[in-house]
């Protein structure tokens, strides 16, 4: 009978103590006070690039592809030390590596010339650490706030276990503006692999610079997550018991001649693409264009309820297609509905293609399962589906180097007919149409798309499988011009371990979770 009550007591004790462990690891202070604050009206285009754009495009908005690492971190420097008055960022995650350092640096020097910086970061896969944002934040021109964070109670990762339900749901949303005349939206958030400074990963990313009033659009968005209850000031996460943070200048910042950070900002701000929209010898893609995006109450309302606006708003765009569609998603996840959206708009008369990571491409090869299931059916109704080569580049001998990095597909991009072309942060999975946070920019202009299409026609078979339903089962061909084609019958170049994480969502119906 004692033992019996022995072990009663310490059950009881442990279950008191996970329930307070519970508690506290789900404590995050979402009312402490904060000050609104909202987008600039000043209009500035002291920037070389955007005084070279204005020159050419006088009124009109005018659009710029990011479709290199280095390109996209030049035109992010650029605009950040051409900025005057304010400079605005949403991005899903940081990483305390040699991209997010010299980003930093640069925003950190832009706040000594007077401009507001606002940085908004979404919590659960940011790495960087909260001292340091309070070190930026100390600044009194720089504020940095963290959308539905986690606990500061406990370990990142058990808050994110006890608190599932809230802290699964994500601001993905990735933009950038400068005095309300410079913005970049897409895909790439603050880490090396988007900008080709890690030697072994490159991730194949895209990203739109727009110039011109069509980048304000932007900040009403960028307000209303600002704003938003589940926007908390980084000052409000730090223990109360912490000191304050020091104060610092541009001179504690101070790198060797010889960093890495040096030769990357060095390599990115001379970029020649850059230097040729400065001499004009590019010329914008010119067109209308409109954002679309998600509400912070979307991730509030039961997960799957909606509003789904960017979602629905996608849809709609790509099921009034006449000719053509074209999907590029690193994550495609149709789930039934959508297969047999996408099926029944191929046998409606439209050319519908796919392009997509490749099993041994992906960085989450679960999610690659819930994509598998449908490519029969998707071939079936006449769909074009085409895989990213892991290894294209050492395949097709591009890099002199003895370990080409491993490419894995960021790009998402949809291109209706030839005339409208649909950027930002949609991913054509579960997670982006119902869970998470997401934002778009659906730009009318012929010209824009019909690049597009012609620059996949000419490079996608380098790059990409085409993934074909024969007489023996699927079969991924790669055929470029260059080199002898390849032809295999299972899913290219993946290992036991990635086919068995592909198949979990199947086995336990897990796919509405990728």
């Amino acid at each position: 009978m004692v033992l019996t009550d022995l072990r009663f007591l310490k059950t009881t004790t442990a279950l008191l103590l996970g329930a307070v462990s519970l508690l506290a690891c789900a404590k995050v202070p979402f009312d402490a006070p904060r000050t609104p604050s909202y987008a600039f009206t000043t209009d500035a285009s002291s920037d070389a690039v955007s005084r070279a754009v204005s020159a050419q495009t006088g009124a009109q908005s005018a659009y710029f592809e990011l479709t290199n690492g280095t390109d996209a971190l030049g035109a992010r420097l650029r605009m950040i030390e051409g900025a005057e008055h304010s400079i605005d960022i949403a991005t899903f995650l940081i990483k305390p590596d040699t991209a997010s350092d010299i980003l930093t640096n640069r925003l950190f020097d832009a706040a000594e010339r007077g401009v507001r910086v606002r940085l908004l970061v979404d919590d659960v896969f940011t790495t960087a650490d909260d001292a340091d944002f309070a070190v930026l934040d100390a600044h009194p021109n720089i504020e940095i706030r963290i959308f539905n964070p986690s606990s500061r109670n406990a370990p990142k990762a058990m808050g994110f276990l006890w608190d599932f339900k809230r802290v699964n749901r994500r601001m993905h949303i990735k933009t950038f503006v400068v005095d309300n005349m410079m913005a970049i939206i897409g895909g790439r958030n603050f880490a090396d692999e988007y900008y080709e400074l890690k030697p072994s990963e490159v991730f194949a990313d895209y990203d739109l610079a727009v110039f011109g009033k069509e980048a304000a659009e932007i900040n009403p968005v960028f307000d209303q997550y600002w704003n938003d209850r589940f926007s908390v000031p980084i000052a409000n996460l730090r223990p109360k018991s912490a000191p304050p943070p020091p104060r610092i200048s541009l001179s504690d910042w101070a790198y060797d001649p010889d960093s890495p950070e040096v030769a990357a900002y060095t390599k990115a701000i001379n970029a020649p693409y850059l230097q040729n929209i400065s001499n004009r010898e590019f010329s914008p893609f010119r067109g209308t264009s409109r954002i679309i995006a998600d509400t912070p109450q979307k991730l509030r309302n039961p997960d799957g309820t909606g509003p789904h606006i960017l979602g629905e708003a996608f849809f709609a765009a790509i099921g009034e297609a006449k000719k053509q569609v074209t999907l590029i998603s690193p994550y495609f996840v149709p789930e039934n509905y959508g297969a047999r959206f996408y099926a029944n708009l191929a046998r409606s008369g439209a050319k519908v293609r796919i392009v997509t990571n490749s099993l041994a491409s992906t960085n989450h090869a679960y999610v690659h399962g819930g994509y598998a299931r449908h490519r029969a059916e998707l071939l079936a109704a006449g769909v074009d589906l085409y895989e990213l080569r892991h290894d294209a580049i050492e395949a097709l001998n591009l890099m002199n180097h003895d370990s080409p990095p491993h490419i894995t597909l960021h790009t998402k991009l949809a291109i209706i007919d030839d005339t409208s072309v649909l950027v930002g942060s949609l991913n054509l999975d579960p997670r982006s149409i119902k869970t998470n946070a997401e934002i778009g920019l659906l730009v009318e202009s012929p010209n824009y798309a019909r690049s597009i299409l012609k620059s996949l026609d000419k490079n996608l078979a380098d790059f990409a499988y085409r993934v074909t339903d024969e007489d023996t089962g699927l079969q991924w061909t790669h055929q470029p011009k260059s080199i002898a084609p390849t032809v295999v019958n299972k899913d290219p170049d993946a290992g036991f371990w990635r086919r068995f994480m592909s198949v979990l969502p199947q086995w336990f119906g897990l796919e509405g979770l990728t």
